[in-house]
């Protein structure tokens, strides 16, 4: 069967890293009478990697793909195959991408090819076509002594699983070795409220040592369950030891900080609180009681001010999701505020079918743990 001359350069639309980048292949056309037959290869996939779908560790940095005879044009067998394609990345690698093809001859051609069609781009499913592309290649977030898969699934390093041990109590995984660099901690999109956005000042480090009680607010508005804590701590992650929110990377003194310096669940130290926490400068260490009771503490304002705008009874369940969503996207989110306006309507499912479509990007990107995490807020709030 002979070959077409001209063939097709397949790779990631308006890539964002040099993973996206390294992902190349080549769509091949064989002529059978007046018939067509793609075979197209995909290479530079990341290896080794884990499907954080399945939890299956994929070895292989190559697909390929043969397509069946057609009369269509070219650029319709093209777009079949980078449909194809793309299921193929969703179903093995667990991300979604989007791939383009240009024309060998102009593979560095900034516009599509067109024969007859207006965009030669398949938009993988439920995503919008004029929002920007899905990448969700994201490697495991490490930290020096402490580290949370929390955002991107079950993720482990190749031959190295003894090294790390997981608290059942805290839900995160400490390492007893450590190598390699760090990386920056992912950021969540966030819409501040002023009126409520007012860290608390710790004066004394003693007093979050103390055992960790949830008090009951003495007038019968309501406050976070143990549960909740529990679940808020499991989602945002928590750090036991000062670091940089600019690099993520822990800090031996407050001098070599570029951004923010930052403990416990993204509780953000003030110049007052520096003396206060630095003893847990690296190598220092917080314990989990006071990162609880830190964050209780860092709560409080807000735990008033979803009491202050709730206006029906509602379960300690409904209370907790609702101020996860709140600490996690801001008090001034639509989403947020669209469900809580709903929470105060009675309409309880489309308050959780509100939460459930809420904020999952952090920098324009979509995140597969933002979107667990929004899904597992709208079933607390059914719960």
């Amino acid at each position: 069967m002979p070959l077409i001359s001209e063939d097709y350069i397949v790779r990631v639309k308006e890539p964002v890293s040099n993973i996206d980048r390294a992902i190349q292949g080549i769509i091949k056309f064989s002529s059978i009478g007046d018939r067509l037959k793609p075979e197209s290869s995909l290479s530079g996939l990341p290896s080794p990697w884990t499907n954080s779908i399945n939890g299956q560790v994929v070895t292989e940095s190559t697909l390929s793909y043969i397509g069946e005879e057609s009369l269509e044009s070219k650029n319709t067998i093209a777009d079949s195959v980078i449909a194809n394609l793309q299921l193929m990345i969703e179903e093995k690698y667990g991300v979604r991408l989007t791939l383009e093809y240009v024309s060998s001859q102009d593979s560095d051609a900034e516009t599509n090819i067109n024969d007859g069609i207006s965009n030669n781009v398949i938009t993988p499913p439920n995503q919008i076509s004029d929002t920007p592309p899905v990448n969700q290649l994201v490697f495991n977030v490490e930290y020096e002594d402490i580290f949370s898969n929390i955002e991107i699934g079950e993720l482990f390093i190749i031959g190295k699983e003894d090294n790390f041990i997981y608290d059942e109590e805290t839900l995160q995984y400490f390492e007893d070795e450590f190598t390699g660099s760090e990386e920056l901690p992912i950021k969540v999109d966030y819409e501040p409220d002023g009126s409520i956005d007012v860290p608390v000042v710790i004066e004394n480090s003693a007093e979050l040592e103390e055992p960790f009680t949830i008090t009951q607010p003495k007038d019968g508005s309501m406050t976070i369950s143990s549960r909740g804590i529990k679940q808020l701590m499991k989602h945002e992650g928590s750090r036991s030891t000062v670091y940089d929110d600019k690099t993520g990377k822990s800090i031996t003194s407050y001098n070599n900080c570029i951004g923010y310096p930052t403990i416990g669940v993204g509780h953000l130290i003030t110049n007052s609180e520096k003396s206060t926490f630095a003893k847990f400068l690296s190598p220092g260490s917080m314990s989990t009681n006071a990162i609880e009771n830190l964050l209780l503490k860092d709560l409080q304002v807000r735990i008033k001010d979803l009491n202050r705008k709730l206006r029906v009874k509602v379960s300690q369940n409904q209370f907790d999701a609702l101020l996860s969503m709140m600490f996690n996207c801001g008090a001034a989110n639509k989403f947020y505020k669209k469900a809580l306006e709903q929470t105060n309507q009675g309409d309880f499912k489309g308050a959780a079918a509100t939460i459930k479509s809420g904020p999952k990007t952090s920098k324009r990107r979509i995140l597969a743990g933002l979107e667990r995490r929004r899904e597992d807020e709208s079933n607390l709030y059914l719960a």
